[in-house]
């Protein structure tokens, strides 16, 4: 799912609508309260100084959507303009 993202309520409202997983930078999980929140959610984090980041979202994000194991991920949501 790739909303647009205008303020800090379309996460809240994506979760509560969705209960996704999302793509966002590794930062985000510093914010006090927030990040441990979001952490239990088990999102897909981006960290903008490694080479390799985007490769590895993308693997990650692949693997999530192929999943063929028990059990199954929920959508995830990723907000273009703040993640990469």
């Amino acid at each position: 799912i790739t909303p647009n993202h205008v303020s800090f309520f379309d996460p809240l409202y994506m979760y509560a609508t969705y209960q996704p997983s999302f793509v966002a930078k590794k930062d985000v999980v510093n914010i006090p309260v927030f990040g441990s929140l979001f952490t239990a959610i088990q999102p897909i984090l981006v960290d903008r100084l490694s080479p390799t980041s985007r490769a590895d979202t993308g693997n990650e994000i692949h693997r999530r959507a192929h999943w063929n194991e028990e059990g199954t991920w929920n959508p995830t949501v990723i907000f273009p303009q703040g993640t990469c």
